[in-house]
């Protein structure tokens, strides 16, 4: 039965369901939700790899191919016509590597490809080396001399096609596995074939250690062949979607190509795609290069998926839930536990979850495994630092800031620290929720030393929630620095810059007040309450329709902003107004602070 809720609660669910599903399938980020591409072999087609991760389409690049390796032979890549590693030409791709990975983009070198002369494995020791190799190579982030210099990618894909080779596979991934810390993630994925089990790297899958398998719904297989309907398909990714270890995720692989075999892209996004989207382990879609038609795959892949949503936890028990629920929604990009609410003036870290758990007894160490799933998921978790009381979170001088960053490292962001208040976790960064007013603050210094701790390894994310006024009052000179990744302004305050009540101009005029301030390469969220009796804030219809598509076409705009959580949406959502077959299944929340 449903549970009873009051005519104003009704109307603030709906008002955050209407903005949710209204606006999730116009919004792009640098998070993209679910499509892996490769790139690598054909340049004409493809443009360089900054240009592709620009596109905010893509959440994995797999860089192809690591052509030459194993039985002794000296590691080699081939990326045809776009440099060559053997003079040294590929170490410029560097800074392309790392621009993806500051969009937020996983990067990943796929090994093997379709010429398989000189990449194969000889024994479980050659796989059990050839995996040192890559990390020490590709994924240590320090080795300067390597053929793509001192990058540290974030994984390593498996594209093996060998038909009827021996293989050891499985030795190869669990050695690769063992080089995963709190600090360092090594992301594993594979290209399997159609037909189950994979002949190839069918052991490998078994280990339960590769995040994603993306199979080849292209191939020239009959278990592939959707010429007489859908159905074939569909019976093929049920079977691999029933067999693969819990916690991997399934990909479902595309070829642009227009390979006779793979379905019609009609029938993909119409007839496949809403069938395979309600699968628990349904991750996203590969596409074997990049795909002119990739605005319409995405949508079509990512309507479920984080999509540039930010949102706050840790204030409201009864209306938010578990943080594991939250981030199993696939709504949210950004999650920002809420509030470390004790700090500076030599006063002693301490989080606020409120009824979630007590962090002064250790009971929020236990978050440190739903941390985790979310991580695991691509959510980054952040601690936000502040809140509505301002009582005991003030900085008292610039030393004293860069005494509380180095502090929030050690305790937060390190992952080292197993008697912190939530255990070991490596938090991907910090946001900051500031609202002193006429402080005298010195957040710019905070900033400052908390992106001295970014390394190949490990990305410090920074954000911020800021005034609806610019410049902000508090933050003005943290946001000046450049170095955060995100501000997000609050739409929704009792500010003359953000009234609606006479139309959309104000609103949009502030925007862009902020978008031509804001420091080149820092993003522009849209901070929203959903909540009608917040009389500033335009309706639901008003953002959608007269701010949204002309907010998004900003060349910094990131996404969304939400401050408010509300639980069991579907309760009071018609669901034939929702196409999201994930949030129906779900019936879970829909979510933040």
């Amino acid at each position: 039965m449903a549970a009873a809720y009051s005519q104003s609660t009704k109307t603030r669910l709906l008002w955050a369901l209407s903005l949710l599903i209204a606006f999730s399938p116009l919004i792009r980020s640098s998070e993209a939700c679910g499509v892996s591409v490769y790139w690598g072999q054909n340049l004409a087609q493809e443009g360089s790899l900054r240009e592709l991760c620009e596109t905010g389409y893509y959440s994995y690049v797999n860089l192809a191919y690591l052509s030459t390796f194993g039985c002794g032979r000296k590691l080699a890549l081939n990326f045809t016509d776009h440099c060559d590693a053997a003079s040294g030409g590929c170490k410029s791709l560097s800074t392309e590597i790392q621009a993806c990975q500051n969009r937020g983009v996983k990067v990943l070198l796929s090994v093997g490809g379709n010429d398989t002369r000189y990449n194969q494995l000889c024994s479980a020791q050659d796989a059990r080396n050839v995996a040192d190799d890559l990390y020490d190579t590709f994924l240590s982030g320090s080795n300067p001399d390597g053929p793509l210099g001192d990058v540290s990618l974030d994984g390593i894909d498996l594209d093996i096609e060998y038909p009827g080779s021996v293989n050891y596979w499985d030795y190869f991934v669990e050695a690769l596995a063992n080089y995963r810390t709190p600090e360092k993630n090594v992301y594993l994925s594979a290209r399997a074939s159609c037909s189950y089990p994979d002949r190839d790297i069918g052991k490998a899958i078994d280990t339960g250690l590769l995040n994603h398998v993306a199979v080849r719904f292209y191939e020239d297989n009959p278990q592939c062949y959707c010429s007489g309907g859908p159905e074939r398909t569909l019976e093929t990714w049920n079977r691999w979607s029933s067999s693969l270890p819990e916690g991997t995720q399934l990909f479902f692989g595309r070829s642009p190509n227009s390979a006779a075999s793979q379905c019609a892209l009609d029938v993909f996004i119409n007839e496949i795609l809403p069938v395979i989207k309600t699968s628990p382990n349904y991750g996203g879609v590969m596409l074997l290069n990049a795909d002119s038609q990739i605005s319409t795959i995405h949508q079509a892949a990512c309507d479920s998926h984080s999509c540039g949503i930010s949102v706050y936890w840790g204030q409201s028990l009864n209306e938010e839930g578990s943080l594991r629920d939250l981030c199993e929604t696939g709504y949210y990009s950004y999650v920002n536990l809420a509030f470390l609410a004790t700090f500076g003036c030599g006063r002693k870290l301490r989080l606020n979850l409120t009824d979630h758990c007590d962090a002064d007894s250790g009971g929020c160490r236990s978050l440190s495994t739903e941390i985790q799933a979310c991580q695991n998921r691509g959510v980054k978790v952040l601690l936000s630092l502040g809140g509505n009381d301002t009582s005991y979170n003030q900085l008292c001088s610039a030393q004293d800031a860069r005494n509380v960053a180095d502090d929030l490292y050690n305790t937060f962001l390190k992952g080292s620290n197993p008697d912190g208040p939530l255990g070991d976790v490596s938090l991907d960064g910090i946001d900051l929720d500031i609202e002193y007013p006429g402080s005298v603050n010195y957040w710019e210094y905070l900033v400052e030393a908390l992106a001295n701790y970014r390394t190949p390894e490990k990305n410090v994310y920074l954000s911020a929630s800021a005034s609806c006024s610019y410049p902000d009052k508090d933050l003005g000179k943290a946001i000046n620095t450049g170095l955060l990744n995100h501000v997000a302004v609050r739409f929704y305050e009792d500010n003359p810059q953000c009234y609606c009540s006479a139309g959309a101009e104000r609103i949009l005029q502030t925007w862009n007040g902020w978008s031509s301030s804001l420091p080149e390469g820092n993003q522009l969220f849209f901070g929203l309450l959903p909540n009608s009796n917040a009389g500033s804030q335009c309706t639901p219809e008003v953002f959608t329709t007269e701010i949204l598509p002309v907010i998004s076409s900003s060349p910094n705009y990131g996404g969304i902003m939400l401050r408010a959580l509300y639980k069991d949406i579907s309760t009071l959502y018609p669901a034939a107004a929702c196409s999201n077959e994930a949030f129906h299944r779900r019936q879970s929340l829909i979510s933040v602070l």
